[in-house]
């Protein structure tokens, strides 16, 4: 679908980072403490994931200002296409590259017709070195089956020790820290 040439982009980023917000605020008013460390999207939702990240690489998610618990170190992106979504024009206008370097967990499932779309966010938008590939015979969904799960939860877990926002085990008496995550969903 092409864009729509009478939405503004900042008015469209403006909406989604409020949107956050909002979901920030609900979080708090539950009860959940803890910093917001990573974005989790599927679909356009990962597209939005990988946005974020990389406005937080790049001067911040345009949420930090309100909410200082605010500081994604990394993003899982399952089925997720590119390019990623300007949120801040004028942050954008001083990046001299447009890739991403902060950690990314590619999830693609090898029967999912925009497979091609999905390595090309990871080759042309994301940093190899930093960004790990997750592959499963699946299609466009979210991989349920045990076998599947785990090998994403174990990525997962493993860049959130790397990244500093989970203490392993034999640290300070095992556990986990009070980390939150944002789940963006198509």
């Amino acid at each position: 679908m092409p864009p729509n040439p009478s939405i503004s982009t900042t008015n469209v980023a403006k909406k989604i980072l409020n949107s956050l917000r909002h979901t920030i605020e609900e979080d708090d008013r539950s009860g959940a403490d803890g910093e917001w460390v990573a974005v989790l999207g599927f679909s356009q939702g990962a597209r939005l994931a990988a946005s974020l990240l990389f406005q937080e690489q790049n001067g911040g998610s345009g949420m930090v200002g309100v909410y200082g618990r605010v500081n994604f170190r990394f993003a899982v992106l399952l089925a997720g296409r590119g390019p990623m979504i300007p949120l801040d024009m004028d942050a954008m206008a001083s990046v001299s590259s447009a890739v991403l370097s902060l950690p990314t967990i590619h999830i693609h499932g090898l029967q999912d017709p925009g497979l091609e779309h999905h390595r090309e966010l990871l080759e042309r938008y994301c940093n190899r070195e930093t960004a790990s590939l997750i592959e499963w015979e699946g299609n466009h969904r979210v991989p349920i089956k045990m076998k599947d799960a785990r090998v994403v939860v174990e990525e997962i877990l493993k860049i959130a020790q790397k990244t500093g926002c989970l203490v392993p085990p034999t640290i300070q008496g095992g556990g986990t820290s009070n980390c939150g995550a944002l789940l963006l969903d198509r």
